[in-house]
């Protein structure tokens, strides 16, 4: 049973083995111990973790069975857990784990987990797992094998392939560095790669390695690999390889694909490829060569050589450098250097003076393409000016052969050397004498042989120059010296060097000394190039010559007096010659005068020049010369040298000439005599006298006393005095005074008498005088009061006072002052307040009362101290300086002007770190040291710089700093040290001496961008030797030479002087402008003859066009006719005009009026002159410039229209102008309308020429014509300018043509006088409309006393008709001129026509208060209800009062409707009468003007035909000046032609110039090709040779060792000699490969240069697309930093303003703290006035106290009286109604005449009553005064109540009430239109106006303002001073209008302060010519007058119509009213208007 189980065990055990299934092998990182991330590609030599899963089919026995991992390709394996189920029960180190089991249970999924390194080459790398039991023979389960995915790594380049050498088909190590990924650790060691296409290697390669040194490197030419073994274990290493370069030119060489392998299995590979480039020929190509100086001559320079590296230079190399012939080096200091940091060391070893070997040493090689300078000193640079080419440069490193040019560079000496120059002396120092001077010459640099020297004396007359002698030569004479004069230059050329530094004396013989200092320059040349000037070194100074003496003759003084205007003659020899501009200068002695600064005039009687200007400064006249031509000369001043009024004898004259400010010749001390004043009698100590005769004395003695005192004659002597008991008659003789006079003025005034003590001057006569205590009272002595010790006028008025009563107070003796009076000496005098007690005076305060503070300076009492004082008590005290005001004496409120406010104190220097705030101080911000505002710093902390006014940590860029201040750079500058030195420029710019340009200065070509200096002749230069352009001593280029001047026959374009055509003489641009000889001028071109349709018409060479139509004309014209346009004239004439305008009336505005005239004048001229330039319209300059003038004239015409629209448009003073009357609208019409034409008309309305009306348009302010003034300037400027231009143009050019010229010239001077009246008429003065008064005034009706009369101009006319009246007849006048009515100064007159023969007309004789006038009548109107009759009625004083209405009573009302019938009769009979007169008048003035008329019609007959004249000759001018301009078109087109050829054949002889320079171009280029192609066959023969060379070395060697293996077999000769033939054909082949890769080369580099020509034109336009962008940029950031600039500005002013206005404000403060002490001050002044006005008030008040009791006693009296004058008066009116019965029957019986002589019978027995009734009556009745108020010059009005006009009106029809006397008022300032008449109220506004009949209409009108009356009246009138009232006539106004009924109540006093300011009283004067003198009436005088009149107007009423004698109804009814009630009993209210 045992058995069978153990059996079954066994089958069982048997039936489970098998495949382990699953098995799964994965890989992951160490790292991932969570088994997330499988790892399914393993990488060499790394760590991993293997995660092994697995189910085991075979249940394992833990004693005996184990589980087994074996792996392959894998370094090592590990346990990953510490205990596990499995166990290993050994380590014997091999590839495998093995596990023991230790449970007998069955896994199902069991785990193991360990450690494997991969391997270090790319080997398959397994796992693989079983299970077995007891040996591994015998295994259980096994698993699949696992295989892991292996990579190999990366191989890099750690840089770039190094070759040193990349020349053609050289050998050159390539050094690589590979950095490998895996380190080749183990087993053979392997690396290879593909050699590159084109290098070439042996088999066996040369190569070393670093670290392995053991490397063996070999070539598979099947494979074509490289394989290197022996290779090191690191990951880096370095690889150099020796291969042969490309034969032929070659972009890059690619290395590629290295592999690494470990016993041939790959272990790295290179992704990556690497590129060598830059294989080259050798020949350095960027090669350039600099001069550390460019002074040629110049020893001990230093020599650049700038140059890129195309191969590397290696440790050891060499550079031979090699100079051309011209250049050597300079062994005296060897040194060098290479701007390389790996160079340590540089020197040089001299081969020859032109070869040197330079030796670099370096700590490393230098790579090929890095740009490398290379200094080396010194040298000796050339000394010419020519390019230097020939340089050679050239590496070595033992015989191989780097980079080399053997022929490269130019070095271009651009800057001459220095000469120093020195003054020693000279023979001779007088100016003009020849002189021999002595220079000491020295020379920066050795002047080479054949040196020419060139001195220069500029301004020295060199023609006497022959002889120099130079230290070290034979003296230079005429055979070897060149002198040119007219160039200031000598020149001698040496035959030997010159050594440097050395000093070497010039004397040259004969130089004429000049008068001013000069300088001597001088310059040197070899080959015709400069080398040396004194430009570079030292000018020499020549000093200036002493003047020269002037021999004069003795000047001719013609009156030899003091005092006087003398003429004064000079004949001079000068030593010198004077040439233009010089002056001669008279120095006056002193004392001496001129009598004007401007003396040309005064010169005369000249010899031997010509005056160009005289002036006279100071004490000196200079007379500048135009022309001298000799030296002795002569003139003479004429009334211009005033002679002193003193005498000495030193007084002479001297002279002198001079040129600018250097003296010339002078006169001498030793010519005194000849130039000394001289007197006709020379004054001594006894004698001083005008005029003696030969024996001294006096003939006559000055009459001025500030020459002598002694001015009188006496005795033959002039005296001071005529001494006591002499006088001096009116021609200063001594005559004897009256007896007992003393002194005398004359012989009946004495001055003084003989004994003063006993006598005085009584009426100019010697008296007895009065003793002391007597006054003279009417020529008797009268004694003094017994108080007065003397007295004055009278016995009690004292002026001292005796011993009792001494004291002197209001001319009275008192004992002591009275209280509040103090004492000065004897004299009582009040103190004044604020006073308490004063001293001196009665303003100088001692003490002051309360509230008044007493300040001490001035001595007075003040309410408030004021600025600089503060309250101290009860006194002010002075603030000590510098406090303005202050609190105490310590404590400052502010400061006086230059101190600051700070810490209550002043200051005068601000602290640091404050700044001034408006007038204190404030602290400055933490971050400035110092300011001057909040946010400006003027310094900055330690360590902070100072920008813009801010602190910052540093400088930006584009600033330097200095001081701690950030300065900006230049803006040219990219960065600089200082202001003025740039240390770096920006890009295309160009460097010169620190600075930097957009372009080189003049004097300076660009070259690799620095400037380099041009030949000397040059402004600026191409290459230094071909000048660009040139200066302005030699301004045109010729030939590319700058000279002076361009030859005959050339012109100048852009001042290159061209070669004008054969045929021309001269030319311009255009063509010809003359011809030669037998060539005919037409179009700027030359013709042998004029084409047809033109000819030469004035046989001057010049074709001119002609039409068939001209030239049947031109042989009818007569020669030199032309047709005149006197537009001058025209205008001479209008401006006389203007000139009699303005004498006629002087209100006249000139230019205002000439501009307005002018106008259409001027137009009419430019219009005539382009008319006559039809024919050539478009082809003259000066046709255009009229054109121009035209247009913009047309321009303007309509701006001036809309200026003047918006001028006018609501301007109250135009539209009060346009509308008063229709003449001025029609003329404002009419002047714009022909301001189309000219503008200037316009401006005719503002001229008031001739003082019409209608020109006096007047604006509301000058102001307003602003835009007219611009609108003229511009006229001025753009019209009158071109205008005048082309008018000269056309007189010059146009001479010959007669029409055309005169034209001009006419043109010319119209357009000046209308530019000079256009300027002239803008300058307004701001009154300039306020002397026009056109506005009409109020219309309200005001009564004016006297007192308040308006000033008016004499020259303003009065209305008055007393020519009628007198007999006189009315002047005729052509103009209808308005007349000038009464103004308010005038009387005012009521007129009755009918009354001329009235007995009334004798009282006139009486009484002047009343004037009679008739008035003359127009026939043509109706006159039967204009009888009025005319009463002047004043205020004759001291009342202000209204006008009293004139009253009427009922019952004379009825007495004069019984009158009416008579009167009416009488008034029509006269009116006949006068009719009658009129008319006969009227016609025989209508007849005068037919005469006129007819005499006007003839003239302008006349005028007429003179016109028809002038237009046929201005026709005839015409034609003829058409002929001539077609001649001269026929010349232009043949010149024009003649120019054309000339051209053709200028351009024919350019073209083959330039094809000759093209063809010796082409020429250069082929000989310079075939010079480059021999040295390129000498390169190839010498490399030839030197091949030969090593191969017959070599074949020598090759013999040695040849004989030493002779021993060896046959076959190894065979195979040698077979390679050797292999060799030799190689390189013969390869000599030919070279041939071809040449030529190959040659055709690549030709391709590559136009390849690189189209490379270079992209490379420009790409430049200059990003110099635009950047130059884009550079605005842009310009315009940020201007913006940024700008808010800076605006920052800094607004902070200005703020200080500003801190500033205004504290001004604004103290104003008004003054102006508050000012207010302080006015009301203690007024207090003190209102105290004083207190004291007379009171004053006033007690005498009118007296006064009022007085005038209560006269009233009493007065009452009396007029109770009495009543009484008579009731008795007169009875007499009056006896009187008027009979008049009533002496009028029914009696015919016409009867009446009349009665009614004068009635005026005589009215005139007795009358002074009966003057002589009773006292008592004072004002007059009346009626003015017409409006000031409008027409109209007048007696005021008539509506409440009075009831009781009249039915008997007054309406036309007869509107003539009632009233104000006639012309409402629209119009003469000419019926008269507006208020109808109602005297002093109201709201008025209708009627329009009667104008009586001063028409004929009439202008009669009575010419009347020889009228005339007298207006000039005769007075003119009366408002400001002396103190009101003005719109105050009066003011306070007139304020007059109405309402308020008629108030006092005569009230009314009088109401009408006046100064309360004055008012006075009236009569202004008649025919009146006597005014009077100035009483208040009882003015009451008789009164009564005459109310006499005398009781008597009219009978006598008059009631209809006609309406006012006088009222007067004599006002007149009862106030009688009745008395003077004293009357008030306004009962005064009616």
């Amino acid at each position: 049973m045992f058995i069978i189980l153990l059996i079954t065990h066994i089958l069982i055990d048997v039936a489970y083995s098998g495949t382990i299934s699953p098995a799964i092998f994965k890989a992951y990182l160490t790292t991932d111990t969570s088994f997330l991330n499988e790892i399914t590609s393993l990488k060499l030599n790394t760590y991993y973790l293997i995660r092994f899963e697995f189910d085991l089919p075979t249940t394992l026995n833990p004693s005996t069975d184990f589980m087994r991992i074996e792996v392959t390709g894998f370094k090592s394996m590990a346990f990953y857990f510490a205990t596990y189920q499995f166990t290993n029960p050994s380590a014997n180190g091999n590839l495998y784990l093995e596990l023991k089991a230790d449970t007998s249970t069955k896994i199902l999924t069991p785990l193991i987990v360990f450690y494997a390194t991969t391997g270090a080459s790319t080997k398959p790398h397994t796992c693989y797992a079983f299970s077995y039991r007891t040996s591994v023979t015998s295994s259980l389960d096994d698993s699949p094998i696992k295989t892991f995915t292996i990579t190999g790594g990366a191989i890099t380049f750690s840089s770039s392939i190094s070759v040193p050498n990349k020349i053609f088909g050289q050998k050159s190590m390539y050094s690589i560095n590979l950095s490998f990924e895996n380190s080749l650790s183990e087993g053979t060691k392997l690396l290879t790669f593909p050699r590159p296409s084109n290098l070439q290697s042996d088999a066996t390669i040369t190569c070393t390695g670093t670290p392995s040194t053991t490397i063996a490197c070999t070539y598979d030419s099947v494979s074509n690999l490289i394989s290197i073994v022996n290779l090191d274990s690191t990951k880096t290493q370095t690889i150099s390889i020796e291969f042969t370069n490309p034969p032929s030119p070659t972009s890059s060489i690619t290395f590629n694909n290295f592999i690494t392998y470990i016993d041939s299995v790959q272990v790295d590979s290179s992704s990556t490829s690497s590129q060598v480039t830059g294989y080259n020929d050798g020949l350095l190509t960027t090669l350039t060569v600099e001069s550390g100086s460019y002074k040629v001559g110049q020893s001990g320079a230093s020599i650049r050589y700038k140059f890129t590296s195309l191969n590397d230079i290696q440790i050891g190399s060499t550079i031979e450098l090699i100079l051309p012939s011209d250049i050597q080096w300079i062994t005296s200091s060897p040194s060098c250097s290479i701007n390389y940091v790996s160079v340590t060391a540089c020197s040089y070893v001299v081969v020859t003076t032109q070869s040197i070997t330079v030796t670099i040493t370096a700590s490393a090689s230098i790579p090929g393409g890095t740009s490398l300078i290379l200094t080396v000193n010194s040298i000796r640079t050339p000394y010419t000016f020519s390019p230097v080419t020939g340089f050679s440069l050239q590496i070595k490193r033992g015989i191989v052969e780097y980079d080399k040019n053997l022929n490269f560079g130019s070095l271009t000496m651009t800057e001459q050397s220095g000469i120093t120059l020195t003054y020693f002396g000279r023979t001779e120092g007088k100016n003009g004498a020849q002189s021999t001077y002595t220079i000491s010459t020295k020379f920066d640099t050795i002047q080479p042989i054949g040196t020419k020297i060139t001195f220069t004396l500029q301004g020295y007359i060199l023609s006497n120059v022959d002889k120099i002698d130079f230290t070290g030569f034979p003296s230079f004479t005429s055979t070897n010296l060149q002198v040119t004069s007219s160039a200031y230059t000598i020149s001698i050329q040496f035959s030997t060097a010159l050594n440097s530094n050395q000093n070497y004396d010039a004397i040259i013989y004969n130089i004429v000394n000049k008068d001013s200092a000069g300088t001597i320059t001088a310059e040197t040349t070899n080959n015709n190039f400069k080398i040396s000037s004194t430009d570079k070194g030292t000018a020499g100074t020549l000093p200036s010559s002493v003047p020269n003496i002037i021999i004069a003759e003795k000047i001719v003084q013609e009156k030899q007096l003091l005092g006087v205007v003398d003429n004064y003659q000079f004949r001079i020899t000068l030593s010198n010659q004077l040439t233009a501009g010089s002056s001669i200068i008279v120095i006056m002695p002193d004392n001496f005068s001129v009598e004007q600064t401007d003396c040309k005039a005064a010169v005369d009687n000249i010899e031997g020049f010509t005056v160009d200007t005289c002036s006279v400064n100071s004490k000196e006249i200079t007379i500048k010369i135009n022309t001298n031509q000799v030296k002795t000369i002569q003139f003479r001043f004429n009334n211009l040298i005033r002679n002193p009024k003193s005498y000495s004898s030193t007084y002479q004259f001297k002279i002198r000439t001079q040129k600018d400010t250097n003296i010339i010749d002078e006169s001498q001390s030793s010519d005194g005599p000849n130039l000394s004043f001289q007197l006709k009698c020379i004054p001594n100590s006894s004698q001083f006298c005008k005029e003696c005769d030969v024996s001294n004395n006096c003939q006559s003695c000055y009459t001025d006393t500030s020459i002598t005192q002694n001015i009188y004659l006496f005795d033959n002597k002039c005296l001071s005095t005529c001494g006591s008991l002499y006088y001096s008659d009116s021609s200063n003789k001594c005559q004897k005074c009256p007896n007992y006079c003393q002194e005398c003025t004359s012989n009946t005034l004495c001055q003084s008498c003989i004994d003063d003590t006993i006598q005085e001057i009584k009426n100019g006569k010697c008296v007895l005088k009065c003793t002391e205590k007597q006054f003279d009272f009417n020529g008797k002595c009268t004694d003094c009061n017994d108080n007065c010790n003397t007295c004055i006028d009278q016995s009690t008025k004292c002026t001292s006072c005796g011993e009792t009563n001494n004291l002197l107070y209001q001319n009275k003796c008192v004992s002591q002052c009275p209280t509040g009076i103090f004492q000065i000496g004897f004299s009582c005098i009040a103190c004044t307040s604020p006073c308490k007690t004063c001293d001196t005076g009665p303003t100088v305060c001692l003490t002051c009362v309360a509230n008044y503070y007493y300040k001490k300076p001035s001595l007075s009492c003040v309410t408030d101290c004021g600025n600089r004082y503060y309250k101290d008590g009860s006194e002010c005290t002075q603030c000590s300086d510098p406090c303005n005001n202050c609190l105490s004496n310590t404590i400052c409120i502010d400061c006086l002007t230059g101190y600051y406010f700070f810490n209550n104190s002043c200051v005068s220097t601000i602290p640091n770190g404050y700044y001034k705030s408006g007038t204190s101080l404030s602290k400055c911000p933490d971050i400035c040291g110092n300011c001057i505002s909040e946010t400006e710093c003027t310094s900055c902390p330690t360590n902070k710089y100072l920008l813009s006014k801010q602190c910052i940590d540093k400088c930006p860029e584009k600033y330097y700093s200095q001081s701690f201040v950030c300065y900006s750079c230049d803006v040219s500058c990219l960065q600089c040290s200082s202001n003025t030195v740039c240390t770096q420029c920006p890009e295309n710019q160009q460097h010169l001496t620190g600075k930097c340009y957009q372009n080189c200065p003049n004097k300076y070509y660009s070259q690799d961008y620095q400037c380099l200096s041009c030949q000397s002749s040059c402004a600026t230069c191409v290459n230094g030797l071909e000048c660009k352009t040139c200066p302005i001593s030699a301004p045109y280029m010729l030939n590319n030479l700058c000279v002076q001047s361009c030859l005959t026959n050339y012109y100048i374009k852009s001042f290159v002087c061209i070669k004008c055509s054969n045929e021309c003489a001269t030319c311009d641009e255009k063509g010809c402008l003359t011809c030669i000889q037998n060539y005919k001028f037409l179009d700027q071109t030359c013709l042998t003859s004029c084409p047809t349709g033109y000819q030469d018409l004035n046989n001057i060479e010049i074709c001119e066009k002609v039409t068939e139509t001209e030239q049947q004309v031109i042989s009818n014209l007569q020669e030199n006719k032309y047709i005149p346009i006197p537009f001058t004239i025209v205008s001479f004439i209008m401006i006389l005009s203007v000139v009699v305008a303005k004498i006629q009336k002087t209100e006249t505005f000139i230019p205002g009026s000439a501009v307005g005239l002018l106008g259409l004048i001027i137009i009419g001229s430019w219009a005539v002159l382009l008319l006559l330039q039809l024919d050539y319209l478009l082809e003259k300059l000066e046709t255009y410039l009229l054109m121009a003038a035209i247009g913009v004239h047309v321009i303007l015409n309509l701006i001036n229209l809309c200026v003047i629209k918006h001028c006018t448009k609501g301007d109250t003073a135009f539209n009060l102008w346009y509308t008063a009357r229709k003449s001025n609208s029609c003329a404002y019409i009419f002047l714009n309308l022909l301001s189309i034409l000219s503008f200037s008309m316009t401006r005719f309305y503002f001229s008031r020429y001739f003082g019409f009306r209608f020109l006096k348009c007047k604006l509301s302010d000058v102001e307003n014509m602003v835009g007219m003034n611009i609108i003229n300037g511009l006229c001025a400027f753009f019209c009158c300018i071109p205008a005048l231009i082309a008018s000269v143009l056309l007189a010059y050019r146009d001479q010959l043509r007669e029409q055309l010229f005169i034209s001009s010239i006419d043109s010319f001077i119209v357009t000046i006088i209308f530019g000079i009246c256009l300027i002239w008429e803008t300058q307004k003065e701001e009154n300039f409309f306020e002397d026009i008064n056109y506005a009409s005034v109020s219309q309200s009706h005001q009564v004016i006393p006297e007192f308040f009369q308006t000033q008016r101009s004499k020259q303003s006319k009065r209305f008055s008709f007393e020519d009628s009246m007198n007999g006189q007849k009315f002047n005729q006048h052509e103009q209808d001129e308005e007349p000038s009515f009464p103004k308010i100064d005038e009387s005012i007159e009521y007129k009755d026509p009918n009354y001329s023969q009235q007995p009334f007309q004798k009282m006139l004789q009486k009484n002047s208060q009343f004037t009679f006038k008739q008035e003359m009548l127009d026939p043509k109107q109706d006159n039967s209800n204009r009888f009025q009759e005319e009463v002047i009625l004043q205020i004759p004083n001291n009342d202000v009062s209204e006008p009293l209405s004139i009253g009427e009573s009922q019952r004379d009302q009825q007495d004069m409707q019984e009158q009416k019938y008579t009167l009416e009769q009488q008034q029509q009979q006269q009116q006949k009468i006068l009719e009658e007169q009129q008319r006969i008048e009227y016609e025989k003035q209508q007849e005068q003007l037919r005469q006129l008329e007819q005499q006007n019609k003839i003239e302008e007959q006349k005028k007429k035909e003179i016109q028809k004249q002038n237009e046929e000759q201005q026709r005839q001018e015409e034609i003829k000046k058409q002929e001539l301009d077609r001649q001269a078109e026929l010349k232009r087109i043949e010149d024009k032609k003649k120019q054309e050829e000339e051209k053709q054949k200028q351009e024919q002889i350019k073209q083959q110039e330039q094809e000759r320079i093209r063809k010796q171009k082409e020429q250069q280029i082929l000989e310079e090709q075939k010079k480059q192609q021999e040295l390129l066959i000498q390169q190839q023969q010498e490399a030839q040779r030197i091949a030969k060379q090593k191969e017959e070395e070599k074949l020598a060697l090759e013999k040695e060792q040849a004989q030493k293996l002779e021993k060896q077999k046959e076959e190894e000769r065979l195979i040698f000699e077979r390679e050797e033939a292999q060799r030799i054909e190689k390189q013969k082949e390869e000599e030919r490969q070279i041939q071809e890769r040449e030529e190959a080369q040659r055709i690549e580099k030709q391709k590559e240069e136009e390849k690189l020509d189209l490379e270079r034109q992209e490379q420009q336009r790409i430049e200059q697309q990003k110099e635009l962008e950047r130059i884009e940029l550079e605005k842009q950031e310009a315009q940020r930093i201007e913006q940024q600039k700008e808010e800076e500005r605006l920052a800094q002013l607004t902070q200005q303003q703020k200080i500003e206005e801190e500033q205004k404000q504290a001004e604004q403060n103290k104003i008004e703290q003054e102006q508050q002490a000012e207010r302080l001050r006015q009301e203690e002044l007024k207090i003190k006035e209102q105290e004083e006005e207190v004291k007379r008030i009171q004053e006033e008040q007690q005498k009118q106290e007296e006064l009022r009791i007085q005038q209560e006693i006269e009233q009493k009296k007065k009452d009396e009286e007029l109770q009495q004058l009543l009484e008579e008066q009731k008795l007169q009116e009875q007499k009056e109604q006896e009187m008027l019965q009979r008049q009533k029957q002496s009028r029914k019986t009696a015919d016409q005449n009867s009446e009349i002589e009665i009614m004068q019978n009635e005026i005589e027995d009215l005139k007795q009553d009358i002074n009966e009734f003057d002589q009773k009556n006292n008592n004072k009745l004002n007059d009346i005064i009626l003015v017409d108020q409006d000031d409008d010059d027409v109209g007048w009005n007696i005021e008539n109540e509506e409440d009075d006009d009831q009781v009249y009106d039915q008997g007054v029809t309406a036309q007869q009430k509107k003539l009632q006397k009233e104000i006639i008022q012309d409402d629209k300032n119009d003469a000419d239109d019926d008269w507006d008449v208020p109808t109602s109220g005297f002093l109201r506004k709201d008025q209708q106006i009627e329009e009667p009949i104008n009586p001063f209409k028409g004929y009439n009108q202008r009669q009575a303002a010419e009347s020889d009356l009228f005339k007298q009246s207006r000039d005769d009138s007075d003119d009366e001073d408002w400001a002396a009232n103190k009101i003005s006539p719109s105050e009066f106004n003011i306070l007139n209008q304020r007059f109405d009924h309402e308020k008629h109540s108030i006092t005569q006093a009230e009314r009088s302060k109401k009408f006046s300011q100064t309360g004055q009283n008012f006075k009236s004067v009569v202004k008649r010519p025919t009146l006597p003198d005014p009077q100035t009436n009483s208040d009882n005088e003015s009451i008789d007058q009164q009564s005459v009149f109310d006499q005398f107007a009781r008597n009219q009423l009978n006598q008059v119509p009631k209809k006609q004698n309406q006012g006088l109804n009222k007067i004599y009814l006002q007149r009862q009213q106030i009688k009745q009630k008395g003077t004293n009993n009357i008030g306004i209210n009962d005064i009616k208007f």
